[in-house]
């Protein structure tokens, strides 16, 4: 049995409309409020985070992305780390769910920590199609000073953690299992998966790179979800 204690670190929020980005055609017109966030887990195997948030930084980039992202400075997350007694250099493991902006934006912090990353994802982001290349920002990640662990596929990673590959919303998205005990477990999304609606109803998101694939993920989600008893964690869910 694994014991971990999970923070979630709101990074900052963006107004979307519902339709376009959180359900596929469903709601469309709606505005909603998102949450950014990125997790940090505990556990006697060290101090883990899953996804490394927004560059408070990179403000001109951010206005120019989307005028409604909203990052306070109580968003950064090394404040947010801050608050919990940790600094960057006590992070020992960086699980990147994809290399999107609002998900990668405070990597090279991370010194310290090996970084997980599906080898698809860093392959496709270092040279992403041009429909995609706005969302992507190279040199948060195209660093010599990362110490990358490539993983190909669903990977045990360490005791409890294990890499789920989700890829749709991006070529090499992935997800992460997190087990407690045989029968308890916690699945972090990332951005296969943003609401409880989209695995209850099988809508997909509204980003994807690939809609066969999304379904696919989504589904694979909550297949793990019902055959292992975990609990569901979005990262872009209230």
């Amino acid at each position: 049995m694994f014991t971990h204690k999970v923070f979630p670190l709101n990074c900052g929020t963006i107004i979307v409309d519902k339709g376009a980005v959180l359900t596929c055609g469903v709601g469309t017109g709606e505005k909603v409020a998102v949450p950014m966030f990125a997790f940090l887990i505990r556990s006697e195997n060290g101090n883990l985070l899953f996804d490394a948030g927004v560059d408070p930084d990179d403000q001109a980039f951010l206005d120019l992305m989307d005028e409604n992202i909203r990052v306070r400075a109580e968003d950064n997350l090394l404040h947010r780390l801050r608050n919990l007694g940790m600094r960057a250099e006590d992070i020992d493991y960086v699980f990147l769910s994809h290399l999107h902006f609002d998900h990668s934006g405070m990597l090279r912090y991370f010194k310290n920590a090996r970084v997980f990353i599906q080898r698809q994802e860093y392959g496709y982001a270092i040279n992403p199609s041009p429909a995609a290349a706005a969302v992507y920002r190279r040199h948060y990640y195209d660093s010599p000073g990362i110490n990358w662990q490539m993983v190909d596929g669903d990977t045990a990673l360490l005791p409890g953690f294990k890499a789920i590959a989700t890829p749709g919303h991006t070529p090499g998205h992935q997800s992460l299992l997190m087990k407690l005990a045989p029968d308890s477990a916690v699945i972090f999304t990332g951005d296969c998966v943003y609401l409880e609606e989209n695995i209850e109803k099988e809508i997909i998101p509204g980003i994807f790179v690939d809609s066969t694939m999304a379904m696919a993920s989504l589904q694979k989600v909550k297949n793990l979800a019902t055959a292992t008893g975990a609990r569901v964690i979005f990262s872009h869910s209230a």
